[in-house]
């Protein structure tokens, strides 16, 4: 009786430990409305991730008109059929921060979703191949975006690569979004936020993208001009065709290009 009295503090110190460790699996509840039992459909698989086909949903939440499906700083070039892993990459803003990933195809009436739970302490995915492979599915990389995002809702820039590659030196962080209504124009403001997320300094104010025409659903592409390591404030706004206007405000840790 004596010894296991001594023996319950430590048990349960080191059960402490274990879930404080970093770089742990996160485990993950795999988003129930996408769930489908065939082998290729969305499912959980492993401990930190769910992957595979859906079918499309409707009524999802527009408030918005303007939607993030990625954010990039690094897209190289891959084959899901010859090269496993792939290598997913990002610098969180401490060593604290849960990292979700998602992943999608763009590619019309695929509908295709990757989502993962990267635990604290740990700034790089091995994404297997294998369900981007099935040929049942058979999900190209450019019709890929990745987007990650940290559990207080700060999206992070992520490189993606094969195993053998590594980034270059220079590079520049670009955002990809799709509208859900037809805009005219859309404008980018970036503020640079200090650490109690207070504005310190205007990057861009109101800059229309002149892109020309913007399509319904049709993803449009946003170089980010960031320059230094930091936390930005990114708004999107948008006129609409027909009349009306919508916004979109979020969070980005850029990191720079140290690793």
């Amino acid at each position: 009786m004596g010894n296991q009295g001594q023996r319950q503090p430590v048990v349960i110190a080191l059960f402490v430990l274990f879930l404080l460790a970093p770089g742990l699996a996160a485990a993950i509840e795999c988003d129930s409305s996408l769930v489908q039992p065939q082998p290729w459909g969305y499912k959980k698989r492993g401990a930190d991730r769910c992957e595979g086909q859906y079918f499309e949903q409707t009524g999802l939440d527009t408030a918005s008109k303007l939607r993030v499906v990625s954010l990039i700083d690094w897209f190289g070039e891959l084959d899901p059929l010859t090269d496993d892993p792939l290598v997913v990459e990002w610098i969180p803003p401490g060593k604290a921060s849960l990292v979700h990933l998602t992943a999608r195809s763009l590619k019309p009436e695929q509908y295709y979703q990757m989502d993962a739970e990267i635990g604290p302490g740990r700034a790089s995915y091995q994404w297997p191949t294998d369900v981007l492979r099935d040929e049942r599915l058979r999900v190209r990389p450019r019709d890929l975006v990745v987007i990650a995002r940290t559990a207080d809702d700060v999206l992070l820039p992520v490189t993606l690569h094969r195993a053998k590659d590594r980034p270059p030196a220079h590079r520049q962080p670009y955002l990809m979004i799709i509208p859900t209504a037809e805009p005219t124009e859309i404008f980018l403001t970036v503020t640079a936020l200090d650490a109690s997320r207070k504005e310190k300094r205007k990057v861009t104010v109101n800059q229309p993208l002149k892109q020309g025409f913007y399509a319904e659903g049709q993803e449009i592409t946003i170089p980010l001009p960031f320059t230094e390591r930091g936390l930005y404030r990114v708004h999107l706004g948008a006129q609409l065709t027909g009349g009306g206007s919508t916004s979109l405000p979020f969070l980005v840790f850029y990191a720079g290009h140290a690793r």
